[in-house]
């Protein structure tokens, strides 16, 4: 997706794509398992020799743009670097806590900027270069997949959540069942949590995967959904954040300095902690009215301010001062 907006950007240049995801579903679990925990294994020598098989196809590059470089070795990225007068790297995750790379720590210092989401990684980056390289930005949605696909009073559903497991994510969702609300769940690690719920008429689960227009569809058919930010590391906001209001649903999040920026009191429904968050639900159930306000209110907000993908990786490209002015 980025690299997709990336190139509509920089519409009058060629763009090449080296995609290693195929790389990693090469592989059996075990292989897979390895190389994601611990940085070892074939499937990190395949993504590294892949990428620079494929770069070594042309002399010169305007802008090499790096995305999670977890698995590529310090001696691949001054490759990179050898290429281009711009080398970005970008990650819209945590790099020091569930995403760590000793790689990445090695190689911090080659790339001529590097992209971050999380406001609590800054003091990790600054352990090994200026604060002239580093950009923070803001998660985002995508315009094509995150928009409204039912009026209000279409909604079928009274939650719906998209995300991983988390234990403290499994104590909320079982909290709105136990409270009445219907419940639409997917995402990967949740099969023992549909197990338990399975004759829970108001709970249905979607499967691990989904994504895309499905991904929008089902968000939008939902009258709230939560953002439910990571208890792992000290996350501020996620991806959920702005998809949730984009798809013209009621965004359920935790209140802190970086959520109550987006959204006021009126377009999200903030709380500080469940049993507030649950009371909150039962009102705007049982005020329809103004829970549609509220939620048309927070589609409009994030519809028209930002931050869209095209917008926050356009910003990005514009910060990039090494980026010739005549490329954007």
């Amino acid at each position: 997706m980025r690299g997709e907006i990336i190139a509509s950007i920089l519409s009058s240049h060629d763009a090449v794509f080296i995609d290693t995801r195929y790389i990693f579903k090469s592989f059996n679990r075990l292989i897979q398992s390895l190389g994601f925990r611990y940085k070892i294994g074939p499937l990190v020598k395949r993504v590294n020799g892949l990428v620079r098989r494929e770069i070594g196809k042309s002399e010169f590059y305007d802008m090499i743009w790096v995305d999670k470089a977890i698995y590529l070795h310090p001696s691949t990225t001054k490759i990179l670097r050898n290429k281009t007068k711009c080398l970005i790297h970008y990650t819209p995750d945590t790099a020091f806590f569930a995403n760590k790379s000793r790689y990445f720590n090695r190689s911090m210092g080659i790339y001529s900027y590097l992209v971050t989401t999380k406001s609590y990684d800054l003091p990790f980056y600054r352990e090994n270069v200026p604060d002239k390289y580093l950009i923070l930005t803001t998660q985002g949605f995508d315009p094509r997949y995150h928009r409204s696909s039912y009026t209000f009073e279409e909604k079928e559903v009274d939650v719906a959540f998209i995300g991983l497991y988390e234990p403290h994510r499994e104590k909320v969702l079982q909290l709105i069942l136990d409270n009445g609300f219907t419940l639409v769940l997917a995402g990967h690690g949740w099969d023992r949590f549909a197990v338990k719920n399975r004759a829970n008429e108001s709970f249905k689960f979607a499967g691990r995967s989904i994504q895309k227009e499905a991904y929008g569809k089902l968000i939008s058919s939902a009258r709230f959904s939560p953002g439910l930010l990571s208890k792992k590391f000290p996350e501020k906001h996620t991806t959920r954040t702005f998809e949730i209001p984009a798809c013209g649903t009621a965004l359920l999040t935790e209140y802190n300095e970086e959520t109550s920026t987006f959204y006021a009191e009126n377009e999200a429904i903030f709380y500080n902690d469940e049993k507030e968050m649950i009371r909150k639900m039962i009102y705007y159930r049982d005020h329809a009215d103004k829970l549609k306000i509220l939620t048309v209110a927070g589609m409009q907000r994030i519809t028209e301010n930002g931050p869209d993908y095209p917008s926050v990786l356009f910003s990005v490209l514009h910060s990039t001062s090494v980026l010739r002015p005549e490329l954007i």
